[in-house]
């Protein structure tokens, strides 16, 4: 078997393969399209390209308040309110109404001579771009109430009603710096103090289960680097005589053509299937239910929108398997074939754990070969992750179990089980594996300098549902991929 297509099988099923393969990656484009259009059923919640240094500051304001927490460490309580404001400030300057109101607080907490002058940014044709009356009327709002807190004279009851628009307001870990610095312009000393200490106790609960968590994906990967090598040793003694590497996927005999294997294209209609739910759903979402949020306040309309894309992602998905598992049955063959199965479970959540392990130090390599490819140029980031800054946990939680529970099953049964068995029918591992990861990365958001890091994602994952022909290993290591990140998000930002 060659790194082409096999030519054993006859004509007509080369040409229904080929014209089904063909229709599914027409289909993986038209989608590529729709994200480019950023018309997505949950919209904005956030200016693009800040997110990063958003939490970037938010973790720096986090370390801040953890050193205030320890008396040993109370001298370098202030060395991080320095380079949260750099971040902070980055991402007002691109009119991130987040970015803004955060740049000012800890200006204020700096002393700073500008921290009015960014205040007045949230008033800015920059800041309003792009927004719907009821948002830029409450940043017209909050910008009177910021005014107000650092130069008005503060009545009791005034002070209370600023509290709780603060509590309300995305401000991160620098909530607790806003209110402080109200409640010691009120004379309220004793219960700004009060704010800061609660502050610090939370900032000891996150900083500390996130700085283990980051050592620990640190030790995996250098685990996974072990796994590697172990893979490739054991990979090498499996092949005959004296054979170099490379020569091996030539002589493997090809797969047995039975079951669902003898209708290949069956599996691509359920790709298909799957991708023309996702465009059908969401053009339908954004012409019908989209509309009636734009009426909304901007909370409101971010928790009805994240609340849309979890039924969609969750629709989407229970409709495209059930299609799939009739074309199977009908086709005389069984979801076992694709890899859902329970066969040798614990095993196959042990390689699961390892392929997550090994995925890393790739991924890491990826990551660093796009950035020097891709430098410069603007990648857009994944829509979730501004969502995330909200803060809300209702908002956290629905898109952790849309990312890290709903994502890994149904993107390893369409993605793997389906489009890489497809593919693999007619083409060599090695490119089956290259172009269903090609796939994967195509319909995810974050390009130009993503599309390596994912298509090393993708790739992994074939190859472990191809080593291990079962979907739990790829689904145990995309499960933990992404809870990985939700919970770094998580200790990041969530006060």
């Amino acid at each position: 078997m060659g790194n082409g297509f096999r030519s054993e099988y006859p004509d007509i099923r080369r040409s229904l393969w080929w014209q089904y393969a063909t229709a599914a990656f027409v289909l993986i484009a038209f989608f590529f399209l729709l994200t480019l259009s950023d018309n997505r059923p949950s919209g904005k919640a956030e200016r693009p390209d800040t997110s990063a240094d958003i939490m970037s500051g938010d973790w720096a304001v986090k370390v801040n308040l953890f050193y205030g927490a320890l008396p040993a460490k109370a001298s370098r309580a202030q060395s991080a309110l320095p380079m949260a404001f750099t971040s902070y400030k980055r991402a007002a300057d691109l009119g991130s109404p987040a970015g803004i109101r955060r740049a000012g607080v800890i200006a204020r907490e700096l002393n700073r001579p500008d921290a009015t002058e960014i205040f007045a940014k949230l008033t800015s044709p920059q800041a309003n771009h792009d927004l719907p009356k009821q948002d830029i009327s409450r940043l017209k709002s909050e910008a009177a109430m910021w005014h107000d807190i650092y130069t008005g004279s503060l009545t009791p009851e005034v002070t209370r009603r600023y509290a709780e628009q603060i509590k309300k307001t995305n401000l991160g870990p620098a909530r607790a710096y806003a209110l402080g610095q109200l409640y010691t312009r009120a004379g309220e000393k004793t219960q700004a103090m009060i704010v800061i200490e609660r502050a610090r106790e939370r900032a000891v609960a996150s900083v500390v289960p996130g700085s283990l968590l980051v050592l620990g994906v640190i030790l995996a990967g250098i685990a996974g680097i072990v796994f590697i090598v172990i893979f490739f040793r054991n990979r090498r003694r499996e092949l005959p005589g004296e054979l170099p590497v490379g020569i091996a996927d030539e002589l493997e005999e090809p797969e047995v053509d039975r079951g669902i294997m003898s209708r290949p294209w069956v599996l691509f209609q359920g790709f298909i299937a799957y991708m023309g739910l996702m465009l059908v759903l969401s053009f339908l979402a954004v012409g019908t239910i989209v509309p009636r949020l734009e009426g909304m306040e901007s909370d409101q309309r971010l928790f009805y929108g994240v609340m849309l894309e979890f039924a969609l992602s969750a629709t989407t998905g229970l409709l495209a398997l059930a299609i799939l598992a009739s074309l199977v049955k009908r086709a005389g063959g069984t979801l076992a074939e694709i890899g859902l199965t329970t066969r040798d479970f614990g095993r196959n959540v042990l390689w699961g754990c390892a392929g997550y392990c090994a995925l890393l130090p790739i991924l890491a390599l990826a990551a660093m070969i796009s950035g020097a490819l891709f430098r410069g140029l603007p990648t857009r980031e994944h829509p979730i992750v501004p969502m995330l800054l909200s803060g809300d946990l209702a908002v956290f939680s629905l898109l952790f179990v849309t990312g890290a529970v709903f994502a890994p099953i149904f993107e390893e049964i369409f993605f793997r089980g389906v489009l890489y068995r497809g593919l693999r029918w007619g083409l060599s591992t090695t490119a089956a594996v290259a172009l269903s990861a090609a796939g994967f990365a195509i319909v995810h958001p974050q390009l130009p300098a993503g599309f390596l890091p994912i298509f090393a994602i993708g790739a992994v994952f074939a190859l472990l549902a191809e080593e291990r022909k079962s979907l739990v290993p790829s689904m145990v290591a995309h499960a933990l991929n992404n809870g990985v990140i939700f919970l770094t998000i998580y200790f990041l930002v969530m006060s």
